[in-house]
């Protein structure tokens, strides 16, 4: 189905060029050609089942968005180019009709091979009439290279923000990402040095909320929390992405890890989102952290296990010790040092043990 869709909206779009030459405005019925697809995945949707609406009606928003995107650059482009009062004027300046497209080819070849490179494909004459006139305007073609990187690479120039706990609040508007008609923003959670032993039972609580932005359009933002920083930013794997729920979305993360929080929205929004680090204490985990040292100690115990050949003595006293590690592991958010605590307690009680027994470990 896909392929036969594919091949009707080529031949429509075959048809609509070959008219275009006779028609300046580029209009087939009351079209123009950059709607002729979401025109027609309109007439699909309507003619569509239940279940196959919903997946016309993704590909209409993402049809329509593209186009919004494209739009956006082009207008951006202008207005680094010419000003706000020169921008509009100039991109929709429409030439005589005895008069080439464009006056110099080279220019308008290396703008459009530049522009969708770093911004998206065009498929509108209108779009590229736009790229055109600002060949024919630009005295300084050096400039359009600059602008077209500036209007649709943003990301590749903006610093990613960060947050710790000094500075634990940060608001966040994504960039566009060259390519594509999506959005994205980095922010850096910073943790503290593993020497800062107050931090053992803490954690860190990162939360994401949308600000001015409707709740009818938070499932268009994306969230991915990761520790990877040599990832492209919003380059994470697709299962990877969580979506903003009920107003907001949080996790829980050691006190002394780096970790990553990119910022995704799927379409443009008029708004931003706030990050904020939460550092909170879970003191039960010292609970924990002393019931295991508690534990192991019973196992080096002569007076809790006196030597015996029965296997229900062995079977408690190692059973003990399982629950005693666990105990320990748990202590602690970050894993690094909780691997720490359990192998110095393990340590400590070959020590105990090796004295109450005389040099050997472990009996």
């Amino acid at each position: 189905m896909k392929t036969s869709r594919l091949i009707c909206w080529l031949v429509i779009e075959v048809v609509l060029f070959s008219l275009s030459h006779a028609e300046q405005s580029h209009r087939v019925r009351g079209i123009k050609q950059r709607d002729v697809y979401p025109s027609y995945l309109w007439e699909l949707y309507k003619s569509s089942s239940t279940i196959q609406k919903p997946k016309v009606a993704k590909e209409i928003r993402d049809a329509v968005t593209k186009l919004a995107y494209l739009d956006s650059r082009i207008d951006m482009l202008g207005l680094i180019l010419f000003g706000p009062k020169n921008r509009r004027s100039i991109l929709r300046a429409v030439r005589d009709e005895k008069l080439p497209m464009v006056d110099d080819q080279r220019c308008l070849k290396s703008t459009l091979k530049l522009f969708e490179k770093h911004c998206g494909v065009l498929t509108d004459d209108d779009m590229k009439q736009s790229l055109a006139n600002i060949c024919n305007y630009m005295v300084e073609k050096a400039a359009i290279k600059e602008a077209i990187i500036i209007a649709c690479g943003m990301h590749d120039i903006e610093e990613s923000h960060g947050i710790d706990v000094g500075n634990p609040k940060v608001n966040v508007t994504p960039a566009p990402v060259r390519g594509t008609f999506e959005y994205c923003g980095r922010v850096i959670v910073n943790g503290v040095s593993r020497r800062q032993l107050g931090s053992y039972a803490k954690a860190y609580q990162i939360m994401v909320v949308p600000k001015q932005i409707l709740d009818s359009w938070h499932n268009m933002i994306q969230i991915c929390f990761h520790q990877n920083q040599s990832q492209g930013l919003c380059q994470c794997e697709e299962d990877d992405w969580r979506f903003v729920r009920k107003g907001s979305w949080s996790s829980v993360m050691s006190p002394y890890e780096k970790k990553f929080v990119d910022v995704k929205f799927v379409v443009q929004l008029e708004g931003f989102v706030t990050v904020t680090l939460d550092e909170v204490s879970q003191n039960w985990r010292y609970g924990l952290l002393v019931g295991g040292i508690a534990l192991l100690y019973i196992t080096v115990s002569k007076d809790i296990f006196e030597k015996d050949d029965g296997r229900i003595v062995q079977f408690v006293e190692w059973a003990t010790r399982v629950v005693a590690v666990t105990c320990i592991f748990m202590s602690s958010k970050d894993t690094p040092l909780a691997v720490v605590a359990v192998c110095s307690c393990l340590a400590l009680c070959d020590v105990i043990t090796s004295i109450m027994n005389g040099g050997h470990i472990w009996r």
